[in-house]
């Protein structure tokens, strides 16, 4: 059996709709408290999918890219979530295990500036900056060379992808003076990365954050092309689902069908 937390945590409400909706298909917006389970949330999906096996009816892509604003914030999901062999069964982790070898890369690895392990975005899952991600999807010559960008593209756009703490990713980017430009910053660019996604059905993500206001949602809808409910709370789209964690109460809402807890 596959478990993303240590021990006998009980999974909660809202990581189980989540993990739900993830493994149908759907995409994810997710507000939640700070130390409340997001991580858990996103990433339980994913590690279950994997301990399934190749032979799972599903379409969840089998490699997550996991984007944080800070270094920091890579390296400690590293250190928790290294060791997939505690996660998921010894049947699955030799699987991976064996691929991984054939192909010479690590399954779980780190992609900063100060971390370059993963520059092609071949491991199965890479915990990275937002700058390394957003780097390969639009197929710059970061961490590699100008004939190697295609392949770090294709490492985003097959990934299931989870963008963590988004309220902290720069809305401008820096000038060469160390100034605000009007160029845009991680934070609008990532987007217009997952309107691009959403619109054209390229993958799955997770938008998450504890600090969506009321009017960031209404924007968020109007870019990933879905619908504010009139109250505020979630969102309607045929592939897109949103879930608000509020008190532990919210509702998810997926196409026309809406569930409460």
């Amino acid at each position: 059996m596959a478990k993303v937390a240590p021990g006998n945590q009980k999974i909660r409400p809202f990581q189980q709709r989540v993990n739900e909706q993830i493994t149908k298909g759907e995409s994810v917006v997710l507000q939640a408290p700070t130390g409340s389970g997001k991580t858990r949330a996103a990433l339980e999906p994913f590690v279950l999918n994997l301990a399934r096996g190749r032979g799972a009816d599903t379409n969840m892509p089998r490699t997550c890219r996991y984007a944080v604003p800070m270094r920091v914030l890579a390296s400690q999901f590293y250190r928790e979530f290294g060791n997939l062999k505690q996660l998921i069964d010894q049947k699955g982790y030799a699987e991976l295990t064996r691929t991984y070898k054939e192909l010479k890369v690590d399954f779980v690895a780190q992609q900063t500036g100060e971390q370059p392990d993963d520059p092609q975005f071949e491991a199965g899952l890479t915990f990275c900056t937002i700058d390394q991600l957003l780097a390969a999807f639009l197929g710059l010559p970061y961490s590699v060379g100008p004939r190697d960008t295609n392949l770090k593209v294709g490492g985003v756009l097959g990934s299931y992808l989870v963008l963590d703490e988004w309220h902290l990713y720069p809305l401008r980017a820096l000038s060469g003076t160390g100034n605000r430009s009007d160029i845009m910053g991680a934070r609008a660019t990532s987007l217009a990365m997952l309107q691009l996604i959403a619109k054209e059905g390229l993958g799955q993500f997770v938008l998450m954050t504890a600090t969506f206001s009321t009017s960031l949602l209404a924007g968020l809808a109007d870019l990933l092309g879905a619908q504010l409910d009139p109250l505020g709370i979630s969102f309607f789209a045929p592939s897109f689902c949103h879930f608000r964690n509020k008190g532990g109460k919210g509702q998810i809402a997926m196409g026309h069908a809406r569930v409460s807890p």
